[in-house]
C-alpha cells in the first residue's frame, strides 16, 4: 500500500485525495470511505462531478476515533 510523502521528507504530500486514492492511501474500502463522506464524518470537496477528500480532515477524522 504507497503512503503518502511525509511533510519533512522534502517531497510534497497531495492534499486532496479521490475516494479510489482513499483506498489505496488509508486502506479500507471504498464503501467504509463513501459511508463516511455520505454520514457527514468527513467533509468533502465537490469539483464539477468529481469528489475529493482533504487529507488533513481525513487525518482528524482518524484522531477522533482512535481508542
Amino acid at each position: 500500500m504507497p503512503a503518502l510523502p511525509r511533510a519533512d521528507s522534502g517531497q510534497s504530500q497531495k492534499r486532496l485525495l479521490s475516494l479510489r486514492e482513499m483506498v489505496e492511501v488509508y486502506g479500507a474500502t471504498l464503501w467504509f470511505w463513501r459511508s463516511a463522506v455520505w454520514a457527514g464524518h468527513i467533509p468533502v470537496v465537490t469539483v464539477g462531478k468529481k469528489q475529493f477528500l482533504d487529507s488533513r480532515d481525513v487525518e482528524a477524522f482518524i484522531q477522533r476515533h482512535k481508542e
